[in-house]
């Protein structure tokens, strides 16, 4: 029914279900993860670009409050039947406006920026580290799951197999160690793709995107396996 929804012609088609990519290496430490997201964030460049045109701003105001006002212009004055033309300059000293009201709010706008661009560098930092300390954690329970759990599983269900051959076991009991074995398996699949999804979300972060652009969304909820880890007979 599913090649058939697909449009392909039945009897021709097949499906095959990749195997999981190799474990992912061990993740950058904490403090290099917050050093590459902060060197390497388009918003901290952003506002820092922001920052030195508000600086550029101040400059400019604080310049302007010291040098005199120079206006020019042309007048013409018609006298009967003659024209009078001329110019003139009128140049105003800065005794009482020097415009310090368009410095404060220049400095006013550079404490902003500088303000914002502290609380950013801050908050990637922070992000950084906790998608670095993610990863470590997702890649240490795929890691448990892959080398302990399921193996443990396995060698349960081919014990419970014997014993069933064996006549010492029911096929009820043989049954729940297979199903122990899926649990098992089912973690560690979880586990595998969490630790990809952190890995992700922190090369995200570390190519200077913005945490809004990685997912940044918590580890997902797997079934637990229905025995602990060290029980292997039954």
């Amino acid at each position: 029914a599913f090649i058939r929804a697909l449009g392909l012609p039945a009897g021709k088609s097949r499906f095959e279900v990749a195997a999981l990519p190799e474990p992912l290496p061990p993740p950058l430490p904490a403090e290099a993860a917050e050093g590459a997201a902060v060197a390497q964030s388009l918003e901290l460049k952003a506002g820092l670009e922001l920052a030195e045109s508000a600086s550029r701003a101040l400059t400019l105001a604080q310049t302007q409050g010291y040098l005199p006002e120079v206006t020019a212009g042309f007048h013409g004055q018609r006298d009967g039947t003659f024209w009078e033309l001329g110019g003139h300059v009128a140049v105003s000293l800065p005794s009482f406006d020097r415009g310090q009201g368009r410095a404060l709010g220049a400095q006013s706008t550079l404490d902003l920026k500088r303000a914002q661009g502290m609380a950013a560098r801050l908050r990637i930092a922070s992000q950084a580290r906790a998608a670095a300390v993610r990863l470590d954690g997702a890649l240490e329970r795929a890691t448990l799951a892959r080398e302990q759990l399921v193996p443990a599983r396995e060698q349960a269900l081919t014990e419970a197999l014997a014993e069933y051959n064996a006549m010492a076991l029911g096929v009820f009991e043989l049954l729940a160690a297979h199903r122990a074995l899926t649990e098992a398996q089912l973690v560690s699949t979880e586990a595998t793709l969490e630790a990809w999804r952190a890995d992700a979300a922190l090369s995200l972060l570390v190519a200077g995107w913005s945490a809004e652009a990685s997912d940044d969304r918590g580890p997902r909820e797997t079934a637990a396996p229905s025995e602990p880890l060290g029980a292997g007979g039954h």
